[in-house]
């Protein structure tokens, strides 16, 4: 899925980037210190794009910030 939103969409597209989240949530959920890495590492590029895209107050970017932290 992932994949596909990257090259219909492109990288900087709000689907591909809730695409990569769903995946990083995925991986926290799977366990384990390298899929705890990769998870933080794309839900840290989830919670800057929210802010670039949203705004630093916005709930979803809010909600990203939140992931990360419980990450």
């Amino acid at each position: 899925l992932l994949a596909t939103r990257q090259r219909l969409y492109g990288e900087d597209d709000r689907r591909t980037i809730e695409a990569a989240e769903g995946i990083a949530v995925t991986l926290l959920r799977q366990g384990g210190a390298d899929n705890l890495q990769s998870a933080l590492r794309t839900l840290k590029h989830v919670y800057e794009w929210r802010i670039q895209n949203y705004g630093r107050d916005h709930e979803r970017s809010a909600v990203s910030r939140m992931c990360v932290s419980a990450a």
